[in-house]
């Protein structure tokens, strides 16, 4: 005998799986989102951001707000010739060099911190967008572990 699954699309499957554990108190481990600040300047969301969030992503704006302390990245699905826009490629890092120093928010160490999605950053203009508390405890990485959070395909930035 077929079960139902057998005809459903994979991910309807496993997103109904989860949906059941989670019903009946169960945590369901979907990856842990980071985006990790590089003591180069460099910011760098890892492969699970990647997948969920930045699939049509050809740039991204950057903004900082001091009274939070907290970096707001949006997702742009085109490029702009403008100096607050930085080019992006799917898996890469953000060259915020200029960004992190104009805010005095570098590190002497790589730090990935646990963004947060907002949907209402950005208005109607854009789907939302991810805030950076850097309150929160990063968790400092070496080198190599940082890289791993993305691929080595990396993009250049306005700066």
């Amino acid at each position: 005998m077929a079960s139902p699954e057998d005809n459903a699309p994979p991910e309807l499957v496993i997103d109904k799986v989860a949906e059941s554990l989670t019903d009946e108190g169960h945590d369901v481990y979907h990856g842990r989102e980071f985006i990790t600040i590089r003591e180069d300047g460099q910011l760098a969301p890892n492969s699970t951001v990647v997948e969920q969030y930045l699939e049509d992503t050809k740039a991204m704006m950057l903004a900082y707000n001091e009274d939070s302390n907290e970096i707001i990245l949006v997702p742009l699905e085109q490029r702009f010739d403008r100096a607050d826009v930085y080019d992006y490629k799917l898996g890469g890092t953000i060259t915020g060099r200029t960004f992190v120093k104009e805010y005095r928010i570098e590190h002497d160490e790589t730090v990935r911190y646990h963004p947060e999605w907002d949907n209402d950053i950005g208005g109607d203009q854009v789907d939302g967008g991810f805030r950076v508390d850097l309150d929160q405890d990063g968790e400092v990485v070496n080198t190599d572990a940082s890289e791993a959070d993305s691929t080595s395909d990396e993009s250049e930035a306005a700066d």
